[in-house]
């Protein structure tokens, strides 16, 4: 009895999640904007641009699934803390990062959403997993350094370890999407970035001996401490002095206007004359004087 039950159920319900099975790809541009060691609060003057490609595939009208990958550049800057003669401004650090994103997560629809069934509009939330890879890099003069290989916090010293370039994160948020036609669709979406890393501005710990930084390389030493730079007083060697907060991940946030596609032809949904619209070569069936008597009759027995 319950296998029978089983099967029944799955008759009724199967066909209502599949009427909505169809693939969308799409592009997304927007900004992002990095939440950290050297920027804890939003900061306009660091918004940078992203942009990125996407591939959905809509499961049912309140499920779906979507593939994306990511480009963006995360910025922070001492040098924008309000304040005078604080921690933040008198550590004078900086940097820049390329990152990139490639993600899996989920939506759920909050209203059905399915062009085919003419629900074109829907709200979602979003959650999921990603795999980042972020190169922090910091400026001396004209020249740009890339921080992760010079262990500003000691990580090329004896006993130091150097961190991941390579970073987990599990974006969350939430959109919405609209469908322009059959065919063409529009979206916005807001998540934010939780990750498992401390360094994507390359700052986390404690200063280092910075006497035996420098004589491993000197660049790294004053990459490392740039508080004489806008205060001569501070020179001297701070090792075992807060330069960052460890007990706090670093993270970003992503805002997108995305444009997509749908990928759908008549291949499984000849069968169903509405769906036939999706295939390139659909001709509408123009009404016979048979069928319109029958539409007649329908209309007068529903009266």
């Amino acid at each position: 009895m319950r296998f029978k039950s089983l099967i029944i159920c799955l008759v009724f319900i199967y066909p209502s999640i599949c009427v909505a099975q169809y693939v969308e790809l799409g592009v997304s541009g927007g900004f992002s904007q990095y939440f950290g060691d050297l920027q804890p609060d939003y900061e306009a003057r660091e918004n940078n641009a992203s942009f990125g490609f996407f591939a959905r595939y809509n499961w049912s009208r309140n499920l779906a699934i979507k593939v994306q990958f990511l480009q963006t550049t995360l910025t922070g800057d001492d040098a924008n803390q309000k304040g005078f003669n604080t921690f933040e401004v008198n550590r004078n650090l900086s940097f820049k990062a390329r990152l990139f994103e490639l993600g899996l997560q989920g939506e759920w629809n909050i209203t059905k959403f399915d062009v085919r069934a003419d629900k074109t509009t829907a709200p979602y939330l979003f959650g999921g997993l990603a795999l980042i890879y972020s190169n922090p890099r910091a400026a001396l003069g004209d020249y740009w350094y890339d921080l992760q290989p010079l262990g500003t916090e000691g990580q090329t010293l004896e006993g130091g370890k150097k961190y991941s370039k390579l970073a987990v994160a599990f974006p969350v948020g939430a959109g919405i999407k609209i469908s322009l036609s059959e065919r063409v669709n529009i979206g916005f979406d807001f998540g934010y970035r939780f990750t498992l890393t401390d360094y994507l501005d390359d700052v986390s710990g404690v200063y280092p001996n910075l006497a035996l930084l420098e004589e491993q390389n000197p660049i790294a030493r004053q990459l490392s401490f740039r508080s004489p730079e806008i205060l001569p007083q501070l020179a001297g060697n701070p090792v075992g002095k807060p330069r960052g907060n460890p007990n706090t991940k670093d993270g970003y946030f992503i805002g997108n206007i995305t444009f997509s596609f749908n990928l759908a032809d008549g291949y499984d949904l000849e069968f169903d004359e509405h769906f036939k619209k999706f295939s390139p070569n659909y001709q509408p069936k123009r009404p016979t004087l048979k069928s319109a008597k029958k539409e007649l009759k329908r209309e007068q027995k529903g009266r």
